[in-house]
């Protein structure tokens, strides 16, 4: 690529993670190195260590939006004006069938994030602090107190629930034929609001 484009901070760092992304998803993350991604970018050596020290920040980074992307589908789908615990579970297994069913490139990587969590404990740490992030934005952005959503209560439900979907997405992501989460969305939906039900206790 052509270097030394003039652009914003924001241009650059999105083109970085654009670049790293490539390549993450066409040669895997571990086999990715920050030489790979200065050249996949219009950046010197130099600018691109000026915003990013190795390929674990940058997909790091990259799981970060992916984490603010859900956050924002719940949100849009009108979190603030719910009104009782059925439309609230029903809301949130919608919103979480939506993301265990998306058939994007991207979500691939998030099976190399889990897998690198086996070999660098400090991302399981980080996968925790996705986790707390996204319950307590949800929240926030119910504009309403609910104890759920209150990240000293319910601990072990909230963290029970993420890894439910968590393991779906693994199974649907991993295996080529998507049809069986696809064909069976109703009966997903079901499943994820009763345990949403279940573990979710009314004030």
């Amino acid at each position: 690529m052509a270097k030394f484009q003039r652009k914003t901070r924001e241009e650059r760092v999105e083109e970085i993670k654009k670049g790293a992304l490539e390549l993450f998803l066409k040669k895997g993350y571990r086999n990715t190195t920050m030489e790979d991604v200065i050249e996949n970018t219009s950046l010197s050596k130099g600018g691109v260590y000026n915003y990013f020290g190795s390929t674990k920040e940058i997909l790091v980074a990259i799981m970060k939006d992916g984490n603010n992307i859900s956050k924002e589908r719940v949100i849009k789908r009108g979190i603030d004006s719910v009104r009782n615990k059925d439309e609230l579970c029903k809301l949130l297994a919608e919103a979480a069938v939506e993301k265990i069913t998306a058939q994007l490139p991207e979500m691939n990587l998030y099976l190399m994030f889990a897998y690198e969590i086996i070999y660098e404990p400090e991302l399981e740490h980080i996968h925790m602090e996705l986790e707390r992030d996204f319950y307590r934005e949800i929240g926030m952005a119910m504009g309403k107190e609910h104890p759920f959503f209150d990240l000293k209560k319910y601990k072990d439900e909230k963290a029970f629930i993420s890894r439910i979907i968590s393991g779906l997405i693994f199974a649907n992501t991993l295996f080529k034929d998507k049809t069986v989460f696809e064909n069976n969305k109703e009966y997903l939906h079901k499943i994820l609001e009763d345990v949403f039900k279940e573990l979710i206790v009314e004030k």
